[in-house]
């Protein structure tokens, strides 16, 4: 009632007003889906973690690691596609990084923490993982 009586009364006041109404709402809006995006931790592909879960629980794991004086690795694994024709396609790239994905969830501990940090690399957090451990997986 008062924005339409503004609106009357006073129109380039008002144009102004809701001019940055919307400039301020739109930057709300824009900030709230940033934290949105950054607050969902699965990679929406592959069902892995996404980056800033995984190094999160890496973080996690390396102070759990220390205080327990536990050993344990890290393996990246990353898939090439340079020079190929493949390149040019990155929804066929995307579907072979999820096949991949999928070998490397199912060949991999339960305890283990398996994620995606970009593109092309898959990252796995091995846990109370020693030398006798990586010795199965050579």
């Amino acid at each position: 009632m008062h924005l339409e009586r503004i609106r009357l009364l006073y129109p380039r006041t008002a144009g102004r007003f809701l001019a940055n109404l919307s400039t301020v709402l739109t930057e709300k809006l824009i900030k709230a889906d940033r934290l949105l995006s950054q607050a969902c931790s699965l990679d929406d592909d592959t069902g892995m973690l996404n980056r800033e879960a995984f190094l999160s629980c890496l973080d996690i794991e390396i102070r759990r690691a220390l205080r327990f004086n536990d050993p344990m690795a890290i393996c990246l694994l990353e898939l090439d596609f340079q020079g190929h024709e493949l390149q040019a396609k990155p929804l066929e790239m995307e579907r072979i990084f999820c096949e991949v994905a999928d070998m490397v969830s199912d060949n991999f501990r339960k305890i283990d923490t398996i994620g995606r940090l970009d593109r092309s690399t898959i990252a796995v957090i091995l846990v109370k993982a020693d030398a006798t451990f990586a010795d199965e997986y050579i």
